[in-house]
């Protein structure tokens, strides 16, 4: 118990030692619609009190209230309990701050078990959450590494309910312990080690971060498995950073094991190489006996100071047997920022593995010979196909200047690749039959950019002013080049190149329906031709995996992207910058599809694989910060997801200058972050910036172009201005029409943004008209999560207009779909689950309204630090209803009355009353008719000029009035 509550409890203790009989039952019921938590307890001391008799009673108020809780602090260490529940207790195991650790034994089946149960000094709502939420998690995990949870319940004690979690019982002594008892040679203790991460990273592959690893926290059983243990403090990667801090700056964990992001309180920050730093802390003491950072005997202030500033000491100082692969990757998991750590502990123990099977490892420092490797490898596709900057360009619109850039880019390219080629050669003079090869590669390579360089100038030659205008289409020039391409009689895979490159491009504006069928080609040309596993190849599955989500963002498509990303990693290039970038697309769709504990661990990952490409690559770090950014917005972590954006606009303008298209693409997704934020006067301004310069720099139609208007659409609409709003999405859409096929997800999304506009301009008519044309596309396509939304929108309509049976099945619809998707407790549910319920209350469907509204109370609770009260107020006054139209009465009371003190509280009168109505109407069911008929008239006149609770009122008062014969 922090001094705070301690001394909260023992003024309300001494405060109700004061009073008595009437005037204590009072005092109890305001405190319990202050704080139930502290209401308790004061109840338990009162009994306490009154069980000790005389022996207080002569005692000053201030005494007995001191000397109750010290009795109360006491108890649990004098004794433990003979039995919790239906677990016989045999002896106590260990304490920490929120729980007490028994062996107890159950009964059937028979076998020892440990259960921990919530101290009586925690009983607090922060510390039950805490509790509640370890048996959560435990509840997810099954490994070997990790002690099993059998059961997690409430047993009654001597101070009230009392949460408990009964878990696997293991009988061995802590990691340290066991390695120097055992006197484990250095690769024992590596391989002890592996072990443990393998068992974090099961955690992490959860969505588990434990934040709080340390020896002390892993046993070894007999069998000399260790078994992770203890997740009192672990957090879901879903839930926002702050929301197991109790108040701010407040520290969980222990210190020496901490990594410098939640030393700082940073709860935000915190994620799985929080962990990985808890590792290699572990690890580094496992391998050296010492600890990286002494922090005993120093002060709070220094000791963070320390971790802050200091560099732990090369662990080959304490140990030399670790110099080299095994102290880079100790001190790689110790990196001070954690986006240059390993992202999970599976990379951690994958590392380690590598070391104990003397392959290479992937963090070893790089050297001379490893820099040039990689040079090689970064620039082999300029020798394997070095045309794909030619159509990389061909962005908005061409002419004749542009052309003549292009010529100079594509003349340096060329020598660029011509050099590579080169260099590929005297590399390969080693050996003779490998120079003869790479030399033979290099040369048909160069042949066929010559070849390409051909083809494309032909085309980009036909672009002419003097043939077709000032300007020319971007559109003119591929199908101009497509059409080329069928009678095309060159080299297989040079077609299979030139393929790969148009519909590359085809798909950047948003042609990606005609894009499809050209990647398939391709990638079936490299797998007949041999290639099978080139690096033409995984572009070319990148590229169709980016086309086939723009075509239908289904989950089908997460296979697409993974699989190119295997090749890429197949073939060496993991780390290349057209992987990077490809991982951050399969972060969006992850996103997109609310997968986001994985789209997390993605992120962290891009981020180092980012920073590793160097300086040169500075765009595609900022490109990286933003998708980190986009996971962080649709988690609900705003601040963390604005800093993020922020620094990648700052990042993008530096390497790409102020007025680029990245640098516009980066202030594009601060500002619709901005927007979710509410700031939307800073988020439309922003918006309008970036477009105006957009398009200057395009000079036409753009995908891009159309998501700024789509940002200024909905600002403008939170702001009231109509007109904004609806000359943005007009023209979006209009737009959309021109670049994207009829049957694009992406169209069809536009339209639900302009229904919205419709809608809210009193316009239900042409609004329907755009669910629907949105609605069939959506199924077409089946691109579940943006048409459950869309079902969502129209049911909301159609309620709206008083139509509910129209309105319910299009939400019940929705809301499956969505839940099939997405956590069933996902906030975005919460919306369409209080729609549902008010088209069942207007139709009198008690039994599905009473099921949806508790669900929606359900998901409201897991998700109450993201919403107000007063949502909850008016699912649980709708969960009363059904109840009492149902006839369950005694429920109805039940349900109510647990709620009211905590209701009492709520400053809204009318929600006060909404909830009152129906508590009201409970008691005068079950006897109560005084309070009841009283609480009744008070809520309804409350009510009188309430919209929507009208006929509700009516009904209640009637049916108190009619039974009760009293006039209204």
């Amino acid at each position: 118990m922090s001094g705070a509550d301690h001394d909260a409890l023992a003024a309300a203790f001494e405060g109700a030692l004061e009073v008595e009989g009437v005037e204590l039952a009072n005092y109890l019921a305001q405190l319990e619609a202050r704080s139930p938590d502290l209401a308790r307890r004061v109840a338990a001391l009162l009994e306490a009190d009154g069980a000790a008799g005389a022996r207080l009673l002569d005692r000053p108020a201030s005494a007995r209230a001191a000397e109750a809780l010290d009795d109360l602090a006491r108890g649990e260490s004098a004794q433990f309990p003979e039995s919790i529940g239906s677990y016989r207790i045999l002896r106590e195991l260990g304490r920490g701050g929120m729980g007490i650790v028994y062996e107890a034994e159950q009964e059937r089946p028979r076998r020892r078990v440990a259960i921990k149960v919530l101290r009586a000094d925690a009983m607090d709502a922060a510390h039950r959450r805490r509790f509640e939420l370890e048996g959560e998690v435990l509840a997810r995990l099954e490994h070997p590494g990790i002690a099993r949870v059998y059961d997690v319940g409430t047993a009654d004690g001597p101070h009230g309910p009392r949460p408990f979690i009964a878990m696997e019982l293991v009988d061995g002594p802590r990691l340290d312990d066991h390695a120097t008892q055992r006197r484990l040679d250095l690769t024992a203790r590596v391989r002890l080690l592996v072990r443990v991460a393998d068992a974090v990273a099961h955690a992490h592959s959860r969505g588990i971060v434990h934040r709080d690893l340390k020896p002390g926290n892993v046993l070894v059983d007999a069998s000399g498995q260790p078994r992770v243990l203890d997740f009192g403090i672990a957090r879901a990667l879903h839930m926002d950073g702050d929301s197991l801090r109790t108040r701010t700056g407040e520290l969980w964990g222990t210190l020496a094991y901490m990594s410098p992001e939640q030393a700082a309180g940073d709860g935000a920050a915190i994620g799985t190489p929080s962990d990985v730093w808890a590792l290699g802390v572990i690890g580094y003491r496992l391998l050296t006996g010492r600890l990286p950072f002494e922090v005993d005997g120093r002060s709070l202030p220094e000791a963070l100071r320390a971790l802050e500033r200091d560099d732990p000491p090369a662990p080959s100082s304490f140990a030399r047997e670790v110099r080299g692969d095994l102290e880079t990757i100790l001190l790689h998991a110790l990196e001070r920022e954690p986006e240059r750590r390993y992202a999970t502990a599976a990379q951690f123990a994958a590392d380690l593995r590598r070391f104990l099977d003397d392959e290479p490892i992937a963090a070893r420092p790089p050297s001379a010979t490893y820099q040039l490797a990689k040079f090689a490898r970064r620039h082999r596709p300029w020798v394997l196909g070095a045309a794909a900057a030619v159509l990389a360009l061909l962005a908005g619109t061409i002419v004749s200047t542009a052309l003549f850039v292009e010529s100079q880019a594509r003349g340096e390219r060329l020598a660029a690749a011509l050099e590579a080629a080169r260099e590929a050669t005297a590399e390969a003079q080693t050996q003779r039959a490998e120079a003869d090869d790479q030399r033979r590669r290099a040369q048909s390579s160069v042949d066929e950019l010559l070849a390409s360089e051909q083809f494309f100038d032909e085309m980009l030659g036909k672009a002419s002013p003097y043939e077709d205008g000032d300007a020319v289409r971007v559109v003119d020039v591929l199908e101009r080049s497509v059409a080329a391409l069928h009678g095309f009689t060159g080299p297989p895979l040079l077609r299979a190149r030139l393929l790969s490159r148009l519909g590359g491009t085809l798909h950047s504006i948003g042609r990606s329906q005609e894009a499809v069928p050209l990647l398939e080609q391709a990638i079936d040309l490299y797998v007949e031709r041999g290639e099978g596993q080139s690096v033409q190849r995984a572009r070319a599955e990148g590229l169709l995996a980016l086309a086939r989500w723009n075509r239908s963002q289904a989950p089908e498509v997460l296979a697409d992207f993974r699989r190119a990303l295997e090749l890429y990693e197949d073939i060496g290039l993991g780390g290349d910058a057209s992987a990077v970038r490809l991982r951050m697309d399969l972060i969006n769709a992850l996103t997109v599809l609310s997968f986001l504990d994985q789209a997390q661990v993605e992120s962290e990952r891009v981020i180092e694989l980012a920073r590793v490409l160097g300086p040169e690559y500075g765009t595609d770090l900022a490109q990286a910060l933003l998708s980190q950014a986009h996971v962080a917005m649709a988690q609900g972590r705003f601040a963390a997801a604005e800093s993020s954006a922020r620094e990648s606009v700052e990042r993008m303008r530096r390497a790409a200058g102020p007025e680029s298209v990245e640098t516009y693409g980066a202030e594009h997704v601060l500002s619709a972050l901005l927007y979710y934020r509410g700031e939307c006067s800073e988020s439309r301004e922003l918006a309008e910036h970036s477009l105006a310069g957009l398009r200057r720099v395009i000079g036409g139609d753009h995908p891009e172009l159309v998501g700024h208007l789509e940002v200024i659409c909905v600002a403008s609409l939170e702001l009231g201005d109509l007109e904004r709003a609806a000359s943005a999405i007009d023209e979006a859409v209009a737009m959309a029409e021109r670049i994207y096929d009829a049957d694009s997800v992406r169209r069809a999304n536009l339209l639900v943004q302009r229904a919205g506009v419709r809608e809210a301009s009193g316009n239900d008519v042409a609004a329907h008209a755009d669910y629907r044309e949105a609605i069939a596309t959506m199924r077409a396509s089946g691109s579940s999560v943006p048409l459950a939304a869309a079902l969502a929108l129209e049911g909301a309509l159609y309620q709206r207009l008083g139509q509910s049976a129209e309105a319910i099945p299009l939400l019940e619809e929705s809301i499956a779909m969505h839940a099939a998707l997405v956590d069933p407790l996902d906030l975005r549910l919460a919306d369409s689950l209080r729609t549902l319920g008010l088209a069942y209350q207007a139709r009198g469907e008690w039994e599905p309204l009473l099921e949806t509204q508790q669900r929606l109370v359900e998901n409201l609770r897991l998700n109450e630090d993201l919403v107000g009260r007063e949502a909850r107020v008016e699912s649980l006054a709708a969960v009363g209803e059904a109840l009492l139209e149902l006839g369950r009465n005694a429920e109805a009371l039940e349900e109510l009355g647990g709620h009211w003190p905590w209701i009492e509280s709520v400053e809204d009168a009318d929600l006060r009353a909404v909830f009152g109505l129906q508590y009201g109407a409970a008691l005068w069911r079950t006897g109560d008719r005084i309070r009841g008929a009283q609480l009744v008239r008070e809520c309804a006149d409350q009510l009188d000029g309430l919209l929507g609770h009208g006929e509700r009122r009516t009904r209640r008062l009637a049916e108190v009035e009619a039974a009760s014969g009293v006039p209204e």
